[in-house]
């Protein structure tokens, strides 16, 4: 996997630099890359590897040119620049309930298609990720399940890292984005 060279506030600065803007919150260190909020209410998310880039930027270029702002009841940031030489995606800032975080998905298949010769990682990760969302109340896992497939049917993205970081709640009073610590991604169902 061919990663980008630089630290990644140092790309974001110069990203930023361009569009007279700064960083106004420091760097959140996410599984594929820093998220930070920069001076223009925006946010940033700059990757480490070229591979997580392409796909992600790939599946938020589908959503805009389809008009998507919401998914099931679910905000998605919208995409309003990227820089693929500096890693560099910046997004709209959304509130709950939203869905973000399109770097581990597949495009085009379903997971089931994608790895046929694993159907017990694929029920391990679907385990994995209703146990994630078992604190919350279970209407909130059946809306999970109706988000992925939604994704899935309407523009053939299938989410892989399906936790509470990536996916809120309106009664969960958070703001966006605010990663999670890494974690491994999943193939799911």
């Amino acid at each position: 996997m061919d990663s980008f060279s630089g630290d990644a506030t140092a790309r974001a600065r110069r990203y930023l630099r361009s569009r007279d803007a700064s960083i106004l919150l420091a760097p959140a260190r996410g599984l594929h890359g820093d998220v930070m909020q920069s001076t223009r209410s925006t946010f940033l998310k700059v990757f480490g590897r070229r591979e997580a880039f392409e796909l992600e930027w790939r599946v938020y270029r589908r959503l805009r040119s389809a008009g998507v702002l919401a998914v099931s009841g679910f905000a998605v940031p919208s995409l309003l620049d990227a820089d693929p030489t500096l890693g560099v995606l910046e997004l709209s800032r959304v509130q709950p309930p939203f869905v973000l975080d399109f770097a581990s998905v597949t495009i085009d298949q379903t997971p089931e298609q994608r790895w046929p010769d694993e159907p017990g990682r694929l029920q391990a990760s679907w385990a994995r990720a209703e146990e994630a969302f078992s604190a919350h109340p279970p209407a909130h896992w059946a809306r999970v399940v109706a988000l992925y497939e939604e994704f899935g049917r309407r523009f053939g993205v299938w989410m892989l890292d399906l936790h509470p970081g990536n996916i809120a709640f309106a009664d969960a009073d958070r703001s966006v984005p605010c990663p999670t610590p890494p974690r491994k991604s999943m193939g799911v169902r």
